[in-house]
C-alpha cells in the first residue's frame, strides 16, 4: 500500500520535527540541533463516535504484520495550506479536518481537529502515546518509567531517562492522565534493514470533546512549560511567517493568500511557492564558538 510508505514531514528550525502517520512520530526533541534527536510523543490514536457509530481515524502495525483499525478507509482528501497539511475524513454525512503544524523556533507541536460539516455533533477521543528514546532505537516495556501528572490545562510526562517534562495541553480538550504500556508495533522498515522491529509506546492520555459543526479543538505537544494555547492564533501565526517568506522569495506572490495555493491545480507560482516553503524546513538554526 503506496500510503503506508509516505508521511509528512514539519520543521520548524531547530529540526525537531513532526511526521505523520505511517511513520508514529508526533514529536522530536533536539538538545544539539540538528542532532541528539529524542522521540517524544510517538502517535495519537482519534476515535469518532457519531449519531451511534464509532469511526475510527488510526491505524496500528502490530507484530506479525497485523493491521488494526483501518482508519485510512475513512479519509477523504490531502491538501496543502502553505506549509500546512490538512487531511480530511469523511464519516457518513460528517466531515472533519485535521491540521498539524510547529512553531517556529520552538518545540512545539499542535493539532488542530475541526468539524466542517454534519447533521449532528461528533464526540473525539484521542489516546496520547508516548515514548522517550533516541531516533535510532527502539523502546520495550517498561525499560522507561514515566511519571504522569495533572497541570492546569493538561498533562505533564517525565521520563526516567530525562531532565526536564515535557506537555500535553488544550483550551478545548478535557486531559486526563493514563498508565499503560501499548507492546508489539511492528516497525516494517527496522525490519526491511535486519534491525529490531518490535516496540513499545506508553499511553499516557486520553483527549476528548464534543464538537458542532464549524467548532475545532487543538492538541499543543511542548517541553515549554507555558505555551500558547490558542490554537487559533497559534495557526494564524504559522500562516503569518509562510506570507513573510513567500514575500521575501517572489514579490509576486505578495498578495497572494495562503488559502489560495490549491495543491490540487497548481500554478507553475504555487510549485515555486511550495518550494520555497519546503526548502526552509531544512534551514536549521545551530549556535558555535563564533555564533553563539
Amino acid at each position: 500500500m503506496v500510503s503506508h510508505q509516505r508521511y509528512w514531514w514539519i520543521c520548524h528550525g531547530n529540526r525537531d520535527w513532526y511526521a505523520h502517520p505511517p511513520l508514529p512520530w508526533i514529536a522530536h526533541c533536539c538538545s544539539d540541533p540538528p542532532l541528539d534527536r529524542t522521540l517524544l510523543v510517538s502517535k495519537v490514536d482519534e476515535m469518532l463516535d457519531y449519531r451511534g457509530r464509532s469511526f475510527p481515524l488510526y491505524s496500528n502495525r502490530w507484530k506479525h504484520n497485523l493491521v488494526e483499525a483501518e482508519g485510512f478507509q475513512h479519509l477523504r482528501g490531502f491538501r496543502l495550506e502553505g506549509s500546512t497539511p490538512v487531511w480530511s475524513y469523511g464519516f457518513e454525512d460528517g466531515l472533519l479536518e485535521k491540521r498539524i503544524w510547529m512553531q517556529d523556533g520552538a518545540n512545539t507541536s499542535y493539532l488542530q481537529y475541526k468539524l466542517v460539516k454534519g447533521s449532528a455533533p461528533v464526540r473525539l477521543s484521542a489516546k496520547v502515546l508516548i515514548n522517550s528514546r533516541d531516533y535510532h532505537g527502539e523502546t520495550q516495556a517498561g525499560s522507561v518509567s514515566f511519571e504522569v501528572n495533572a497541570v492546569p490545562g493538561g498533562i505533564s510526562i517525565l521520563a526516567s531517562n530525562l531532565a526536564i517534562p515535557f506537555y500535553a495541553l488544550s483550551r478545548e480538550m478535557a486531559l486526563s492522565g493514563q498508565h499503560d504500556w501499548y507492546d508489539s508495533f511492528y516497525l516494517s522498515v527496522e525490519a526491511y534493514r535486519g534491525l529490531p522491529d518490535v516496540e513499545a509506546n506508553y499511553y499516557a492520555g486520553l483527549a476528548v470533546v464534543t464538537l458542532n459543526v464549524g467548532q475545532s479543538a487543538h492538541l499543543t505537544f511542548t517541553t515549554d512549560s507555558n505555551p500558547n494555547l490558542d490554537g487559533l492564533s497559534a495557526l494564524g501565526q504559522r500562516k503569518d511567517m509562510d506570507t513573510r517568506l513567500l514575500t521575501q522569495a517572489y514579490s509576486f506572490l505578495e498578495n497572494q493568500s495562503i488559502d489560495e495555493i490549491d495543491s490540487e491545480s497548481w500554478t507553475e507560482a504555487d510549485i515555486k511557492a511550495q518550494l520555497v516553503l519546503a526548502a526552509d524546513q531544512f534551514v536549521v538554526r545551530r549556535s558555535s564558538l563564533v555564533e553563539p
